[in-house]
C-alpha cells in the first residue's frame, strides 16, 4: 500500500479524505449535523464549492449544498 499525502491547505480534499477514511474504517459517515460540527470544530468555512464535493461524493449524509 502506498501512502497518500493529502495537503492540509486544501479544506476540501482534507474533508473529503476524512470522510473517505471514516467510512472506509467504520464503514459509517458521520449524519448531517455531526458534519455540520466538526466543520465548526475545524475552523473550515461551509464554502459552495466544499458543500458541492461533499455531497456529490456522500450524498447519503444528507446534506444540502
Amino acid at each position: 500500500m502506498n501512502p497518500v499525502y493529502v495537503k492540509t491547505s486544501d479544506s476540501i480534499q482534507l474533508v473529503l479524505t476524512m470522510l473517505t477514511l471514516s467510512k472506509q474504517l467504520s464503514g459509517e459517515l458521520p449524519t448531517a449535523t455531526e458534519f455540520e460540527q466538526s466543520l465548526i470544530r475545524l475552523h473550515l468555512d461551509r464554502t459552495p464549492e466544499l458543500m458541492v464535493a461533499v455531497t456529490r461524493n456522500f450524498p447519503e449524509i444528507g446534506i444540502e449544498a
